[in-house]
């Protein structure tokens, strides 16, 4: 089974949060739910993949 992958285009911003320098804007990907970390040097995007629940 191969995993399907995403390239993060559908994105909704959630909101921002001071860091240590400057700021850090947070993105959702609306297609696989995973949260895209962007901070204000906008250098280095970080990518945090949704939690699934195990069942």
């Amino acid at each position: 089974m191969t995993k399907k992958t995403c390239n993060h285009e559908n994105l909704e911003f959630i909101g921002s949060q001071k860091a240590e320098k400057g700021m850090n804007k947070y993105f959702r990907c609306l297609d696989c739910g995973g949260v895209i970390v962007i901070p204000e040097n906008g250098k280095t995007a970080y990518f945090i993949p949704k939690h699934e629940e195990k069942k």
